[in-house]
């Protein structure tokens, strides 16, 4: 998504009042960049490094602390991206059936009661639409978000370990 961003943003970029060059963004070069764009994606969750979560929840006679460690992307797919012009200065990005799965470690702690393991989680066919507004402020490219919503299809979640 940056990406496309970043090739939307230097098309209307100039520092003369009479560009030589001028670039035109075809339907052709939006399913190129979707098809990047996938790839894409996938790297970046596969590379992601998840930070430690910790906290603590009451349950009135005294606080279970937690922690969340080692979360890593194991699995991660969907089927293609799309961009698409629509109505105007419109672009649709949709990204549809993104599916991925992390491992990690968890541990709780309650007075001198400790117990930790690893889980498994799966979250699947998660569907993300975003309407784009493209527009030129100032003879700079604007992009701004007319709508976006998503759906989450379904999560699975594994805890092994405890009772030590």
């Amino acid at each position: 998504m940056q990406l496309v961003i970043f090739f939307l943003m230097i098309l209307t970029h100039t520092y003369a009042d009479y560009p030589v060059l001028k670039a035109v963004l075809s339907e052709k070069g939006l399913r190129d960049v979707s098809q990047m764009t996938a790839v894409w994606i996938q790297n970046k969750l596969k590379s992601t490094e998840f930070p430690e979560v910790r906290g603590g929840v009451d349950i009135g006679i005294g606080t279970v602390n937690y922690a969340i460690s080692n979360i890593q992307v194991v699995h991660c797919s969907m089927s293609g991206p799309s961009i698409e012009f629509e109505k105007g200065t419109v672009v649709s990005v949709k990204v549809s059936k993104l599916s991925f799965a992390i491992k990690g470690s968890w541990k709780t702690q309650f007075s001198i009661i400790h117990n930790g393991g690893s889980f498994d989680l799966a979250v699947y066919n998660i569907n993300i639409n975003t309407l784009l507004g493209l527009g030129d402020e100032a003879g700079r490219l604007s992009i701004t978000t007319i709508s976006c919503c998503d759906d989450v299809g379904g999560v699975n979640i594994q805890f092994h370990g405890g009772a030590r």
